[in-house]
This record gives structure tokens, C-alpha cells and sequence, in this order.
């Protein structure tokens, strides 16, 4: 014992030092961990950064959304947070109308577990709107795309083998107020109304995605009035830690009518019901808010007489003829603006739009057209062919048919037909001035 007591007393500093240097080694080696993983954190809240996005263009219905992960964190001087919440709105055409599409969703897990979730429910969501706006995934009604995007992110979740399940609440919103909606196991949607705040589910009956769940999913189906405002959000809008109690353990609320009371203390003002949730407990979870607000008034539009715009449509003609195609489209965009929803503008600008070769917008509108006024079956062709170009040909060869239904003596519309069916990817310049003159403005 003297003898150890002398080599500790001799060799004491000369231990200190090497000691300090073990544990400098190790912090230095989790910090080095830390970065990493930050690192690894980074990166993938920059995969979910661009798949929550607030697109819809609608002026009939404002679209606002809140989302805060669980997981905050910083690299490399950069703030960042990561989890498995995540919004996304937009807007899309069914035969005609423009509807709002919004969705709501919670992954399972924490940070990395909940984050994998969310992009994979993004990138599929992505694909499914894009699909739709090109018209690869035709549809007929609202309903019917609500069905084919439950069973096909249902198939997605499913091949994780309840690995990865997420909750969500996906909803599409027709221009006359018309709301259709599912809630795979998530948090009850709120109507505000005249000040007062209710749910418009009363319980659950489609399971989350990627439960193994074998059935269709319900659709609801309600019609909103002028000024209503709908909110959704993820359960950390309820899982408030409000005290703790004397044994040091958190209480956490267990009132989901409490969001309700939120809602009417915010008059339906997305920032204050943040702030009063806020001020209300502290955050235990991810949460994500959405906020959905149906104005339900006529826009108000520059002041036009009906001669004036007459004539502005009569220029727009008149540059089409002279070959000046793009001073056409801006002027056909202009009176878009002032007429969206006339079949002849509609018609008008479709055909700028696939001159200048912007071909989705030439098939978007020249499409609108036609379910506008359902005598238009001579742009059938020109509709066709804008699909062709961008691939679609699918769609291409539906309407290449419908115009060969009404056009049996034009050859012309059967060998386009002919064409898709066996080349799909040559060009049909052959068939162009066919084409344009079956778009006659």
C-alpha cells in the first residue's frame, strides 16, 4: 500500500495527463459520431424538403400548412429538424373543373424511422399527382381518385410488412365547395364555422397505410359552405405536455376536444392556434397543421366589357394567323385571366400553347375545352396529338378514337391510332397540318 501510495504521489500528474488525454480521445470520437449522424440527418430532411409543398393555385380555396419535427438539430452551422410528419397540397383537372387535393401524414417512429415513412409517402403521393395532371391516371370523378390513390399507397406500405405504416388524411376539393375525403387512422378533421369548431369524422373505419387492411376505403363526402375553414393535424397537436406532477412525471393531455377549444380561441387563425398550442404545454411529438379555407365567392376580375374582350380575342386570332405565335399565347393567357372558365379561350389558348410547343399546357386546356362544351370533338385530334408529345399515349389514343367516332370519313385519325398502337415513339410530322386543322380557332 506505502508503495502504491508513492507511485501516485511521484507519477500522479504524469497519470492526470494521460487520463485527460483517454477522455479527450473518446469525446473527440463521439463528437466525430455525432457529426456523422448529423451529417445523416441533413441529408435526409433535404430528401423531404421538396415533397412538402404547398401547390394549390386555387383562388377559391387558400391552403396553409405548419410543421415543426420533434427532431431539431444542427450541422455544420445549419439549423435543421427531422420526423415523420408531412403536408402537401396541389391542384388538378377532372373532366374539366380544377379540384384542390391536400394531405396530411404521420409516419410511425422517431427521426430517421418516421422521416423514411414520410418520404416514401411523398415520392409516391408526388408521382400519383403528377400522373394525374399529365393524364396517365385517368379519372372520372373525385372519388374514383381518392380509390386508386388509397390502393396504390396501400400496396407501397404493405410490401414493409408493417415495418413502416403512416396515418394520414387525404382530401379533393371541387370549385363548387364539394369536399371528399379519407382519414386512414389519423386525428379527426375540424370544420370552423361561424366561430365554432366541430369534427366531421365521428370514428375511424380505414386503417393506416400499410396495415395489411384488404378493404376500400370510406369515402366521405361533405359540402362546404362560403367562409368555411377545415383544419387537419397530427396527434402532436394533442400530446401536450401541460405539467408534471410531484413526482417529477409528465402529464400529458388526454383531451382531444381541447384542439377544438384551440381553434375557436384563434378564430381560425392558423399562426395564433400555433402560438396557443404552444403556450398551452410543450411539444412531445412531431406536429403538423394544415389549414383549408374555402372562400366560396366569385373572383374579382379586371373590368371588361364584352366588346373589349371580343376584341382582345380577335387580335390573339389575328397573330395566330400572322404566324406570331408567342405574342398570341401571352395574349390568349391574358384573356384566360379575365375568362377561365370559356370554352372558346380555353380552346383558343390550347392551341397557342401547342404551337410554342408547350404541349401539357396545349392538353390541359384544349381537354378543359372539351368537357366545357361537349361539341367540341373536332380538337379531340389536337388534344391527341398534345398527349402524343408528351407521351401520354394512353390518353393520346382515347381521344384519337372519340375523334374517329365523329370523323368515321377521315382516314387520318386511324392511322394516327395505328401509329401509337406500333410505334408509340416515332414522330407523326406527317399528320401536322391534319392536326392543326383539327384545332380551328
Amino acid at each position: 500500500m506505502a508503495q502504491t501510495i508513492q507511485d501516485y504521489s511521484e507519477n500522479l500528474e504524469e497519470m492526470v495527463r494521460k487520463r485527460t488525454e483517454e477522455l479527450n480521445q473518446s469525446l473527440q470520437e463521439v463528437k466525430n459520431l455525432t457529426i456523422q449522424q448529423h451529417g445523416d440527418y441533413f441529408l435526409t430532411s433535404l430528401l423531404i424538403e421538396p415533397l412538402t409543398l404547398n401547390n394549390n393555385l386555387s383562388k377559391l380555396i387558400k391552403t396553409e400548412f405548419y410543421l415543426h419535427q420533434k427532431k431539431q438539430f444542427q450541422f455544420r452551422n445549419k439549423s435543421a429538424e427531422l420526423g415523420g410528419d408531412i403536408c402537401a397540397t396541389d391542384s388538378f383537372q377532372i373532366q374539366g373543373a380544377e379540384y384542390t387535393v391536400f394531405m396530411n401524414g404521420d409516419a410511425m417512429g422517431k427521426s430517421m424511422q418516421g422521416a423514411g415513412g414520410a418520404i416514401v409517402m411523398g415520392v409516391v403521393f408526388t408521382s400519383i399527382l403528377n400522373r394525374t395532371k399529365n393524364g396517365e391516371m385517368a379519372v372520372s370523378s373525385a372519388r374514383e381518385w381518392l380509390e386508386k390513390t388509397f390502393f396504390e399507397l396501400e400496396s407501397v406500405f404493405r410490401s414493409f410488412d408493417g415495418s413502416m405504416l403512416i396515418s394520414a388524411v387525404i382530401g379533393v376539393i371541387s370549385p363548387e365547395g364539394k369536399l371528399f375525403y379519407l382519414n386512414a387512422e389519423h386525428p379527426f378533421t375540424v370544420l370552423y364555422r361561424n366561430g365554432v369548431s366541430s369534427f366531421i369524422d365521428d370514428q375511424i373505419h380505414t386503417r393506416k397505410f400499410g396495415s395489411s387492411y384488404f378493404g376500400g376505403p370510406e369515402i366521405i363526402e361533405y359540402q362546404l359552405e362560403s367562409g368555411d375553414i377545415l383544419f387537419c393535424g397530427s396527434d402532436g397537436r394533442d400530446d401536450l405536455e401541460l405539467r408534471k406532477d410531484e413526482a417529477g412525471i409528465r402529464v400529458i393531455n388526454e383531451n382531444e376536444f381541447l384542439f377544438l377549444e384551440h381553434i375557436q380561441r384563434a378564430e381560425g387563425d392558423l399562426q395564433k392556434l400555433i402560438e396557443i398550442i404552444q403556450l398551452t404545454g410543450n411539444l412531445t411529438d412531431d406536429l403538423s397543421l394544415m389549414k383549408i379555407h374555402y372562400l366560396g365567392v366569385p373572383i374579382q376580375r379586371p373590368n371588361k366589357t364584352p366588346d373589349e374582350i371580343q376584341n382582345l380575342f380577335q387580335e390573339a386570332k389575328y397573330k395566330l394567323r400572322t404566324k406570331n405565335y408567342k405574342s398570341a399565347y401571352k395574349n390568349a393567357l391574358n384573356l384566360y385571366e379575365l375568362e377561365p372558365d370559356s370554352p372558346e379561350v380555353n380552346k383558343l389558348i390550347g392551341k397557342c400553347a401547342y404551337l410554342v410547343k408547350e404541349y401539357s399546357k396545349a392538353a390541359y386546356h384544349l381537354e378543359k375545352a372539351f368537357y366545357l362544351k361537349n361539341d367540341y370533338h373536332d380538337i379531340a385530334l389536337g388534344i391527341a396529338k398534345s398527349y402524343y408529345e408528351i407521351g401520354n399515349y394512353q390518353r393520346a389514343y382515347y381521344y384519337s378514337h372519340i375523334y374517329l367516332e365523329n370523323n368515321p370519313e377521315n382516314p387520318i385519325a386511324l392511322k394516327i391510332i395505328e401509329s401509337l398502337l406500333q410505334s408509340k415513339g416515332e414522330s407523326l410530322k406527317n399528320f401536322e397540318e391534319t392536326i392543326l386543322r383539327g384545332i380551328k380557332v
